[in-house]
């Protein structure tokens, strides 16, 4: 009966680990699709939260041994939300200077309009 319960105590402690590795790699999966699918409509905060969660997982993930299938697989998805990453902050900095010369724009054509309207009435 001891010899049993030893068994079935070690079978959980084994089957758990499993799954903590595999829930590690589908959460990167999860990771990398959702970046994917709604990292044109972020912000700068949803970035910033979306790098937290992507280190929390890498973190995770560097606590287990994984096949040589399932690094790879690792190694691409990291690879993804990288470029996922990088693609999102330049797609914020030019949004950024867009909006910042649309402005500038508007300001040269306020004080254009201004000083014209000045030369006009002294005329």
């Amino acid at each position: 009966m001891k010899s049993i319960c030893v068994l079935l105590v070690s079978c959980a402690v084994v089957l758990s680990s499993c799954s903590t590795k595999t829930s590690a790699i589908n959460d990167l999966r999860s990771l990398s699709t959702e970046i994917q699918e709604n990292g044109a409509e972020y912000n700068i905060e949803q970035w910033k939260k979306a790098g937290q969660k992507y280190e929390k997982i890498t973190n995770k993930i560097s606590q287990y041994k994984y096949s040589v299938e399932q690094n790879r697989e690792i190694g691409e998805l990291k690879g993804k939300c990288a470029a996922y990453f990088a693609k999102g902050v330049v797609s914020n900095i030019t949004n950024k200077v867009t909006n910042m010369a649309s402005q500038l724009k508007g300001v040269i054509d306020g004080v254009k309009d201004v000083i014209g309207d000045t030369d006009d009435k002294e005329r």
